[in-house]
């Protein structure tokens, strides 16, 4: 474990969610782009992934129950590591935790930030004034579709509010024509693909709302006219078994194929001819930016921030939300349009590599930490 450096602020990391996806993806990234700048410690449930994954990262790691908003077991548990570990900022990042860890802060005079990474889907009432006004002093939007929302709502006020994307790590994305080129090849031989297939992909947690149906659904109606096509879903999760049901109910057994969980997802991007993000919620797709700096144009359905992000015609599709005609009608489009979709592969790279390096977000999140340091929730 690496030991904290007395000459650095600490920062307490709380998580409720005991998956690994994006949300924790990030988190843990973040933790590990600013370690030269920051302490971090964590604060997680026994059970949790990311815990397990902190502490293989060398940060150090304090297991509590996260039972409930007011879990007094949590909360106290929370201002020992707060008074042991002279905490600067607690950085909350799930409901509970944003409950135990706001409440942990007003006791401790601690400052709070909070990331919304998922959409907002609460009503406005006391509820959202309470979790992102009173208990939180800046919240962290990975969209500017949901800022507008708990502005919008009463929830908290334009100068506690800033959106913050994900940010790419632009080499390790960033690939040669030649090393890109490879790993095309290399990928599409492990997965018996051939070079002239079309092969859509959608890399994202097997969960029901990532919308791996309705582009199944769609991704069915394309292949009369086009039968090369191919669909490669890479990734895991609970819906695994409804997947693998519809994709036998379609007969589309030779026509796509399961990868699992992969960790080589700038080489699976470079496989792909087009990225499918058919969600019905996404606040800021991680997957959308990545694909987007390695010069891989995305179709996505056009909700929460994925309209922030794709310009349809120039660095990508989009489609309404749901609708499998359209996505149907995307996705043949780009199968006749291989001069369009080169244009677009051009103008996706230059456009997140300019905007969404992860450097820039990186330094933007050390500034929110370091405007915290000398405050505490009023």
């Amino acid at each position: 474990m690496t030991h904290p450096s007395p000459s650095r602020p600490t920062i307490l990391q709380t998580e409720w969610s005991t998956g690994w996806g994006g949300q924790e993806i990030r988190t843990l990234d973040e933790m590990q782009g600013l370690r030269e700048q920051f302490n971090f410690h964590v604060a997680c449930r026994p059970e949790a992934e990311f815990g397990r994954l902190a502490e293989a990262a060398g940060f150090p790691v304090t297991y509590l129950p996260f039972k409930g908003r007011l879990d007094r077991v949590t909360i106290g548990g929370l201002r020992r590591v707060i008074h042991q570990q002279a905490i600067r900022v607690i950085h909350t990042h799930s409901s509970i935790d944003a409950y135990c860890g706001g409440i942990a802060g007003r006791l401790t005079r601690t400052s709070v930030v909070r990331t919304r990474h998922l959409m907002l889907t609460e009503k406005p009432g006391i509820k959202l004034k309470l979790l992102y006004g009173w208990l939180t002093n800046t919240v962290i939007c990975t969209g500017e579709h949901i800022r507008q929302t708990l502005i919008t709502s009463g929830a908290c006020t334009p100068d506690r509010a800033v959106t913050l994307r994900p940010g790419v790590d632009l080499n390790r994305f960033t690939q040669s024509v030649e090393s890109a080129a490879e790993a095309r090849r290399l990928i599409r031989t492990q997965w018996n693909l051939s070079e002239d297939a079309f092969v859509v992909g959608i890399i994202a947690m097997l969960r029901m709302k990532k919308g791996h149906r309705l582009l199944l659904d769609a991704f069915s109606r394309c292949l009369a006219h086009a039968p090369h096509a191919h669909l490669m879903i890479i990734g895991e999760g609970p819906a695994r078994a409804q997947i693998e049901k519809r994709i036998i109910e379609l007969n589309l057994q030779r026509h796509v194929t399961m990868t699992g969980y992969q960790d080589a997802i700038p080489a699976y991007l470079q496989s792909l001819d087009l990225c499918a993000v058919p969600s019905y919620e996404e606040a800021c797709s991680q997957v959308t930016l990545q694909a987007m700096v390695a010069g891989i144009p995305v179709l996505g359905s056009n909700v929460g921030g994925l309209p922030e992000l794709i310009t349809p015609g120039e660095t990508g599709l989009l489609f309404p939300c749901g609708d499998v005609e359209a996505l149907a009608s995307c996705l043949l489009y780009s199968v006749d349009n291989p001069d369009a979709l080169r244009r677009m592969r051009v103008s996706a790279a230059e456009h997140a590599q300019a905007h969404f390096s992860r450097e820039a977000q990186l330094e933007n999140l050390a500034g929110v930490y370091r405007r915290l340091f000398n405050q505490c929730i009023d």
